[in-house]
């Protein structure tokens, strides 16, 4: 696949957020100083109150989400031979069960690219061009984080699977093992309240007194493969902001959420739709890329209306594009990788 391809792809590789936590409970955060510091002036109990509903509705929420589909546009800013460009892209999204999901691209009504995976393979037809070319992705990462992380800190498309997707739009449940922890500020730093009398002595940071304190000053944090995942939640409940750090706690991608949604759900009441956000800005620093979605409300369906089993069938796929060629990337799996050392994005590439 072409240079330009690759970088705008990774470029839409933004376009969602991360998301999930777990259990709260009085643990300190791994980064130190401040963090732990908030962490200490506010009890676990107090922690745990007001973030378990947070959680257990996120959980509840996203279990309703296992089939969706949507449309909008998506714009994109991606360098090209060391040039900023920009996109902007009409979307047709389809997430099925079985991490299988569908992302059709097109501009100016011409189809532009096609994404997918089924759950065990993810693939990108460039259609640009007649004929077209296609690119494979085999061997998915089992951390969803460590397989997002790659590529969004190496600029690959692969970070645009249904899997990666779901989880930087914030539509995978919450791991049991994530901790409370402060917010990581604008500059890195971690986030503190404004200063209140709390009668805990000089060093006291001072403590949230409402929810929207709360989730304003703390975030859900956990691990997977050396990726951190950081999820703040808004003053409505809903998350608002992931994050994915490094072993070292450098920051790889943010993607913000917000005019959350209900996803229609035939046989529910539409007061127990799911809510999803229909708009999501995310940001690769070490990529200089960023992806804007825009999701059409009035067409979010929490099922699966239009899919196909083809949509998701990568041999029926290459016999509907017939692709001019196909480039086969197998990538190490995290124990592999973590025994090499093999830096992120390191792939191995076959061309039948």
């Amino acid at each position: 696949m072409a240079r330009g391809s690759a970088a705008l792809a990774a470029a839409l590789t933004m376009a969602c957020a991360l998301l999930q936590p777990g259990c709260v409970g009085p643990q300190a955060s791994e980064g130190g100083g401040a963090t732990d510091s908030a962490q200490a002036a506010v009890p676990a109990s107090a922690l745990e109150a007001e973030f378990r509903p947070l959680i257990d509705a996120h959980n509840a929420r996203v279990a309703k989400l296992e089939a969706l589909e949507a449309t909008g546009v998506v714009e994109v800013w991606f360098l090209d031979g060391g040039e900023r460009r920009r996109e902007q892209l009409d979307v047709d999204l389809l997430l099925a069960s079985g991490g299988r999901g569908s992302l059709r691209l097109k501009k100016l009504s011409s189809d532009f690219a096609s994404v997918g995976g089924d759950g065990r393979r993810s693939w990108i037809f460039d259609l640009r061009t007649k004929p077209a070319r296609a690119t494979v992705f085999d061997a998915l990462p089992t951390g969803v984080e460590g397989g997002a992380a790659r590529a969004l800190g190496s600029g690959e498309i692969d970070a645009l699977s249904p899997a990666s997707l779901r989880f930087m739009m914030g539509a995978t449940p919450i791991p049991a093992d994530a901790r409370i922890v402060a917010r990581r500020g604008a500059n890195g730093a971690a986030a503190t309240d404004r200063p209140v009398e709390t009668g805990e002595g000089p060093r006291a940071i001072p403590r949230a007194t409402s929810r929207a304190n709360y989730c304003a000053t703390y975030c859900a944090t956990w691990t997977r493969a050396s990726v951190t995942a950081r999820m703040s939640f808004g003053a409505d409940g809903l998350p608002d902001e992931i994050l994915l750090e490094d072993a070292t706690g450098a920051l790889i991608a943010t993607s913000r959420l917000s005019a959350y949604e209900p996803a229609r759900v035939d046989g529910l009441s539409q007061l127990a739709w799911p809510k999803v956000a229909t708009r999501f800005r995310a940001d690769a620093p070490n990529s200089q890329v960023e992806a804007q979605f825009k999701l059409e409300p009035t067409k979010l369906e929490a099922q699966q209306r239009r899919g196909k089993t083809k949509m998701f069938d990568l041999d029926a796929l290459i016999a509907h594009f017939r692709p001019e060629s196909i480039e086969y990337m197998l990538r190490e799996d995290d124990a592999a990788a973590a025994s090499s050392r093999a830096p992120l994005g390191d792939v191995e590439r076959e061309t039948p």
